[in-house]
């Protein structure tokens, strides 16, 4: 268990360093490893292809710069998955009156996602972004089903076996 926390924060240093020098940068999303290319344009923006993630910018040396574009361009990107996940899973949970949530989407330490039945709400962590689409839509189930049955009884999991027939494989 320390040997594991010990590689978790080693391997969170190493990112923020390259993040930094900008060298070597890969960015995982939807399960897949995307290289991140810096080109030289006189516009700002960052797009992403079938290979790559592209980030376009003025000066190239300027990795704060570069960062603030690619931090942005996820964000949004992060957003627009995740609502299209929600509204696909959602489209199950319509016949048992359940209302589409509002989605906050956070940095979190410790947990995937949270639920708030009381406010209608899902909370997201955007690190998921990097997991495959099956296991985002798999969090967003569980989530769902929190509207009906706020506990892990097993109600809670013969409703989520009914309505995401995969979660376990997806969860592995």
């Amino acid at each position: 268990m320390i040997a594991q926390a010990v590689k978790s924060v080693a391997a969170r240093e190493l990112i923020k360093a390259q993040q930094k020098s900008g060298l070597g940068e890969r960015a995982v999303i939807l399960g897949k490893e995307y290289p991140v290319i810096t080109v030289s344009d006189r516009r700002e923006y960052a797009e992403m292809n079938d290979s790559s993630i592209i980030i376009h910018i003025k000066d190239t040396q300027n990795t704060e710069r570069r960062n603030t574009i690619l931090t942005a361009w996820l964000k949004e990107y992060t957003k627009e998955v995740f609502l299209a996940v929600m509204h696909d899973v959602h489209k199950k949970f319509i016949p048992l009156g359940i209302a589409f949530p509002e989605l906050k989407i956070r940095s979190m330490t410790a947990r995937w996602r949270s639920c708030h039945t009381y406010k209608g709400m899902i909370v997201l962590n955007r690190r998921m972004i990097e997991a495959p689409i099956n296991c985002i839509a798999h969090v967003a189930a569980h989530e769902f089903c929190h509207f009906i049955y706020p506990d892990h009884s097993q109600q809670f999991y013969s409703l989520l076996d009914k309505m995401c027939p995969s979660w376990r494989e997806d969860k592995k």
